[in-house]
């Protein structure tokens, strides 16, 4: 039988950054689809209460798990906060840390505040999730949520934010190779989902001509990237680019 038709089996997901945003749609999809969801908030903790019981009126089980992923300790915390849902076998990494700078106003503190949240923590988080994952019973996922948009967020002005996003999407790879043939390892490179919370009125309108398909995406098509990568068991390393084409390399107007 052709496993990519069939759906997935469902467990326990933990999501990073699940309370707001597209880890919030992301949580609430996968618990509708039978899912356990462990809840990892830093700040928003109201909101993640609040997720927390729209999961359990859809009949799955949730938790919370409150963690400054930009701290060592972080995914020792997480995964002791998901005691009453183990094994945890799909991990999401949707968190992230983006504020701008580039090399004139770059300073030590904001490179080693970003690779911490956008890379030490999500391999440390990758190991934990690994040693707990009961091997040769169930299968297991891991999806990177990255940034797929070149020359925007992906840019000079955001050197330190580009360069850490740029090494976690590198690492896939790397990681699907030692986590198989249990485990696999796969991002979603994000373009346009949603407006931020520095975005101006225009600026998603501006996107949306910014991107050669002509158009941003919807939090519904991240769900049905993550199903895709659930059900697909013959892909591992790989990355989808949901970003309208802004992974491209940018045409010249003459061309």
């Amino acid at each position: 039988m052709d496993s990519v038709n069939q759906p997935g089996p469902a467990g326990t997901a933990l999501i990073t950054g699940a309370a707001v945003r597209v880890g919030r749609v992301l949580a609430l999809h996968l618990a509708s689809q039978g899912w356990d969801v462990l809840i990892h908030y830093h700040h928003s903790q109201t909101e993640a209460e609040a997720l927390a019981d729209e999961i359990r009126a859809l009949g799955r089980r949730a938790a919370l798990a409150q963690a400054d992923l930009g701290q060592p300790e972080a995914a020792r915390t997480i995964f002791a906060a998901a005691a009453d849902l183990l094994p945890v076998t799909t991990l999401i990494h949707n968190a992230s840390r983006f504020e701008r700078d580039q090399l004139a106003t770059l300073t030590p503190e904001a490179m080693r505040a970003h690779f911490a949240v956008n890379v030490e923590t999500p391999l440390l988080l990758t190991r934990a999730f690994a040693e707990q994952f009961p091997k040769g019973e169930l299968p297991g996922n891991v999806i990177c949520l990255l940034d797929g948009m070149i020359g925007w967020s992906i840019s000079p002005t955001f050197l330190s934010y580009s360069l850490s996003r740029l090494a976690l999407r590198e690492a896939l790879p790397l990681l699907a190779q030692e986590l198989a043939p249990h485990i696999r390892v796969n991002g979603i490179a994000l373009g346009a989902t949603l407006p931020g919370e520095q975005d101006k009125p225009t600026t998603f309108a501006k996107l949306e001509w910014t991107t050669p398909l002509r158009r941003v995406s919807h939090p519904g098509e991240v769900c049905d990237a993550v199903d895709y990568l659930l059900k697909a068991d013959g892909v591992t390393g790989q990355v989808i680019n949901l970003s309208g084409g802004m992974n491209l390399p940018r045409r010249h107007a003459a061309d």
